[in-house]
């Protein structure tokens, strides 16, 4: 490898510091999106198991069979 000149030299440390300065800011960027995705993934989430066991009672009423009463029972266990 070529010797680097003090102002190359520098110049290539500001790079590395520069670069892993956007690296880490990308990397809690990603966090923070997952933690909100994570979040509203679990708001759907239950809001989907309210509506299941909504929907299971009501066909119960009218004693008919209910298409997600499998869910209803995967989520029980």
């Amino acid at each position: 490898m070529a010797e680097l000149s003090k102002e190359q030299e520098e110049f290539y440390k500001q790079v590395l510091e520069r670069t892993k300065r956007d690296i880490e800011n990308i990397d809690r960027q990603m966090d923070e999106i997952l933690e909100e995705v994570k979040q509203r993934l679990a708001v759907l989430q239950n809001n989907k198991k309210m509506l299941i066991q909504m929907y299971n009672s009501a066909a119960n009423m009218l004693g008919i069979p209910s298409e997600y009463e499998d869910e209803e029972e995967e989520e029980q266990s």
